[in-house]
């Protein structure tokens, strides 16, 4: 995810000396789709691109698209999980104004949904 967001954020080029350390894996080393048949492949290829998701895939590259979606959830809901990492970025937050990836329905914890990166039913933490 913040690879992603880097790309973008010419304001935070300099996280990537940060981040580089926790970029070995290859995308396709961290999916695993056990006892999915072509079938289910195709129908989660079919439902990835569907309008009725906040922020539908655009069906080229499905895993990428969930990590990412995965990613977004953990900086933002869980950030302990990757708290390591979170702790070194200065105001890790303070640049992001509205999800790019989420597909939860239900906006979960942190998710910044306004303008001004809050959200009306949870308060933002600024540190873990």
């Amino acid at each position: 995810l913040l690879t992603e967001i880097i790309e973008h954020e010419k304001e935070l080029e300099h996280w990537e000396e940060i981040i580089s350390p926790y970029l070995n894996y290859d995308l396709t080393e961290l999916l695993t789709f056990y006892e999915w048949d072509i079938e289910r492949f195709s129908s989660f290829h079919k439902m990835s691109k569907s309008k009725s998701l906040p922020n539908p895939s655009n069906g080229n590259d499905i895993e990428r698209w969930l990590i990412l979606g995965i990613g977004e959830f953990i900086f933002f809901s869980m950030p302990e999980l990757a708290g390591e990492l979170i702790n070194k970025l200065e105001n890790p937050y303070e640049n992001f104004h509205h999800m790019s990836y989420n597909n939860i329905m239900i906006v979960p914890p942190n998710f910044p949904v306004y303008a001004n990166g809050g959200n009306k039913f949870f308060k933002k933490e600024k540190s873990l």
